[in-house]
């Protein structure tokens, strides 16, 4: 999450806020748990691996009166923690060939980044099988997709987009990463809360909205939700059904972070194409439940409770279909308001 921090050279890292070291577990820990799953086979002996970090950052913070790894070190050291126990594990050895994309927009965190890693010993890797991009992930992604394909037929790959809002990784983009690569799985993001008090101020089109796929009357239709009872959480439900629908992936798996500095809601969307990477997300929220909630499962008696009333309404209501600009639009809050 490079837009919240800032990083340059001769300069101490910025201090790591609490929910960006929870996602930061979280992506350490998925690492780990993704390449045990796809090694089980016993006679299997080698896995080609592409894992992108779309929003790298400096790559080091600070927590206090010490410094700690960003997320490009914490999943370099997860994939070689992987490693050495498949080695030991496998009595004709293991090939797990892993390539990183570190992906920043600034020249000065690139620049940082770029430091940390050659001083921590990196630095030889560096254009081998770790390569760091000053570009927008947008602007990177079509290397990265050539990369991937070109690696063999699974086309295994991570993306962790840890954007710093709502809007700076379109709908589009994650369709395109989906129907482009055979097996991708993306962590994703997502200020909900950022975006509904964005609602609240502007009611026209921006590139932002565009960029989420919502316009002019979809604002509408969201902002009007205001009126009733639990209003911000059937905005909640009504844009997370929205993103479903159209970042087309197969199987979701949602996150409900709180900030406690920003005293704001985040979402972290785990989205794959197979039920079994769905699975596994699952099973690790449970690991780590004291830093997220599972979004409409663990929450708090409040919202759990206005859940439970928006649910009981809403489930006699269908989503309704409209013709807009010749082009068949689902009405998803048809089905999330009372």
């Amino acid at each position: 999450m490079s837009g919240q921090y800032a990083w340059k050279l001769g300069e101490r890292p910025p201090v790591l806020g609490e929910h960006s070291l929870a996602k930061h577990e979280i992506f350490e820990h998925y690492v780990k748990i993704y390449i045990d799953r796809v090694t089980r086979t016993p006679s299997q002996t080698m896995l080609n691996l592409t894992i992108v970090d779309g929003f790298c950052g400096g790559g080091l913070y600070r927590s206090g009166s010490r410094e700690v790894d960003g997320s490009p070190l914490r999943l370099l050291k997860a994939v070689e923690a992987v490693d050495e126990a498949l080695g030991a594990a496998r009595a004709k050895g293991f090939d797990l060939r892993v390539d990183f994309f570190f992906i920043d927009e600034k020249r000065h965190h690139i620049d940082f980044l770029d430091d940390v890693l050659r001083k921590r010993g990196y630095g030889s890797r560096i254009g081998r099988d770790v390569f760091i991009r000053r570009a927008t992930f947008q602007e990177a992604l079509p290397e990265v997709v050539a990369h991937i394909r070109k690696k063999g037929t699974a086309q295994r790959s991570l993306f962790f987009l840890d954007q710093y809002g709502w809007s700076d990784v379109a709908l589009w983009i994650m369709r395109e990463i989906m129907s482009s690569i055979e097996k991708p799985e993306i962590l994703l993001t997502f200020a909900v809360d950022a975006l509904i008090d964005f609602l609240s101020e502007k009611t026209n089109e921006t590139q932002a909205l565009l960029n989420v796929e919502l316009d002019r009357e979809d604002v509408r239709a969201l902002t009007g939700l205001r009126d009733d009872d639990g209003w911000r959480y059937l905005i909640q439900n009504g844009l997370y059904r929205h993103i479903r629908d159209r970042a087309g992936a197969r199987f979701y798996t949602p996150f409900f972070i709180r900030s406690v500095e920003a005293h704001r809601s985040y979402w972290l969307l785990h989205l794959s194409k197979h039920r079994q990477a769905r699975d596994e997300m699952g099973k690790l929220h449970w690991r780590l439940n004291n830093h997220f909630q599972h979004h409409g499962v663990r929450v708090s008696m409040l919202l759990a409770s206005i859940r439970r009333r928006i649910c009981d309404k809403a489930c006699s209501h269908s989503c309704s279909t409209t013709m807009h600009g010749g082009a068949q639009r689902r009405r998803f809050w048809s089905s999330c308001r009372p």
